[in-house]
């Protein structure tokens, strides 16, 4: 009855040890994916009176899941000075063709963040229109930001690294010579 005891206790020692494994294998190698660049942006307007930051949330976006885009709106000449009050509004194109167009909206901290669901993937063109800062109307202003979006955001399985395997198996050996070593000797 100890043998069963000890086997039962091995194999839940590796139910349990296997996942907590992978974690940390898995959580100390470098991340596959690069930091897309083209997802984190900032550019002078076309007619130079702003800077307009850009990033999408999720970084990648794809067609299977809402995509935040974050903005902000900094002073050309110190780029640390967030202006308040600007009105702005957002076009997303594809093939030149658009697809969305937010209304005029106001951002009176200087930051914003407006919500779209790609429906297909591909190569977008996001332009931030500006036509007020600091509460004044301004001739139109605008940045163009490029984003590429994926068909899906699943992720793959990640397989366990081969000593948590080998472990596992040596553990089911041993497991099994015990429980027939048990039986020959009854």
């Amino acid at each position: 009855m100890k043998y069963v005891a000890a086997v039962i206790i091995a194999v839940l020692s590796v139910g349990i040890t296997l996942p907590s494994f992978a974690q940390l294998y898995y959580n100390d190698q470098p991340s596959s994916t690069s930091n897309n660049a083209q997802q984190n942006q900032v550019k002078l307007t076309d007619k130079g009176d702003l800077m307009v930051g850009f990033y999408t949330d999720p970084q990648s976006p794809a067609t299977s899941s809402q995509t935040s885009f974050q903005l902000s709106f900094v002073n050309k000449d110190d780029a640390g000075i967030v202006i308040p009050n600007v009105s702005y509004m957002i076009s997303v194109t594809r093939s030149n063709a658009p697809v969305f167009q937010s209304p005029v909206l106001q951002s009176p901290q200087g930051t914003a963040s407006v919500q779209y669901r790609f429906q297909e993937p591909g190569s977008y063109s996001v332009t931030v229109y500006v036509s007020g800062m600091n509460s004044k109307q301004i001739p139109q202003e605008s940045a163009t930001f490029a984003v590429d979006v994926s068909g899906s955001s699943t992720s793959a399985v990640p397989e366990f690294p081969s000593p948590a395997i080998i472990f596992g198996a040596a553990a089911s050996v041993v497991a099994a010579i015990s429980i027939t070593s048990r039986k020959l000797t009854t």
